[in-house]
This record gives C-alpha cells, structure tokens and sequence, in this order.
C-alpha cells in the first residue's frame, strides 16, 4: 500500500484497489486507519467508517482487501494470479483465488490431517462464512491478528452491523453473536457456508 501524507495536515492516507473498488484509508488523530471513501467502478459508496483499525494487523494485502470490501457489504471479488514477475515467477499466489471451486473447507484440512494439527502463530487465517435470516444475507469475515486473536467483522446489506476483536476462546459463535447483535432467535439464522 503506498502512502500519502498531505503536507498542511500531516495526515496519512493511502488507496486500495480491488477490481473495480477502489478504497482511501486515512489516519485519524490518534494513528489509527479507518475507511474514508469508496468508489465501484468509479460511482461513490456510502462507506465513510467510524470503525478504526491497525493496518499492520494485515499480514497479507489480501486480507486488508476481503475486509475492506466486506466491510461496504460487497462480496469479495474472485481474484486470479496477477501477471509474472522478475524470473517467470507469479507476483501473487493462486491459492488466493476466492471462486468457489478453489475454496478450502476446515472439515477438508481436519479429514487430511486430523484435529490436533496446528496452525502455527504467525500464520494468516481468514474466515468467511455467508448467513441467511429470512430474505436478509450476512457476511462474516474475520482475519487472524496473531495467535488466537481475531478481528472480525459482520455486513448486511446495508453495510457493516458488528466489527471488532476477540479471542477464538471467548467468541460465541456465528448464530449466537448475530442473534445478540441484529436481535433475533437462534432458529431464525442460517449459516450458508
């Protein structure tokens, strides 16, 4: 992410191009990035977030994307391997891709290696889980910050409901925590996958 510093207020900003978004992160007073605006295909969102955030939480530039787009409400669009850098090797991984069919499943990585297999400390893990409640669609995101820290972020329709970070040992659950935050029963929410 390259940055902008505006020279009358010190502020520092930054864009981030995913397909056809395009964000501006910035600073506030106290150091911490929060969302100031976000275009598709060049018409402004409603996106302007009170929601701040530490971009080093970010390991990979991926992660700030899903989250950036999820936290408008979009769906993350499916990424394919960029071009090929110096020596024929590709700048971007195709195990990033998002499309479906590329998608790993946990119960996939416990059938292979069972469920005292551990995932090391420093390691990237995104969660994205789609929700249903009645004709309404959710979507959760939640990004490692290191160890069995999390941030994490749940957007409707009408953009983002609940952000913020937990530990995986104190965290309710999907069903249960969108129950408490949109105020619904248990029995009412469908996790899609």
């Amino acid at each position: 992410v390259a940055p902008h510093t505006d020279p009358t207020t010190l502020q520092l900003s930054a864009e981030v191009a995913v397909g056809d978004f395009l964000f501006i992160i910035s600073t506030d007073r106290g150091g911490t990035f929060r969302l100031s605006a976000a275009t598709k295909a060049g018409v402004e969102l409603s996106s302007a977030s009170a929601h701040p955030f530490e971009l080093s939480e970010f390991r990979e530039r991926a992660a700030l994307e899903d989250y950036l787009v999820a936290l408008i409400g979009e769906t993350v669009p499916e990424r394919h391997p960029s071009t090929r850098g110096r020596g024929g090797v590709a700048t971007e991984p195709a195990a990033i891709a998002r499309g479906a069919h590329d998608a790993l499943l946990f119960q996939d990585v416990v059938s292979a290696f069972g469920v005292k297999a551990a995932v090391p400390t420093r390691s990237q893990v995104e969660v994205l889980l789609e929700i249903k409640v009645g004709d309404d669609r959710y979507r959760f995101a939640a990004a490692r910050v290191s160890g069995k820290t999390f941030r994490g972020l749940i957007a409707g329709s009408a953009g983002k409901v609940w952000a913020d970070r937990f530990e995986i040992d104190d965290f309710p659950g999907i069903k249960p925590l969108l129950a408490t935050v949109i105020g619904v029963p248990l029995d009412q929410i469908e996790v899609l996958g």
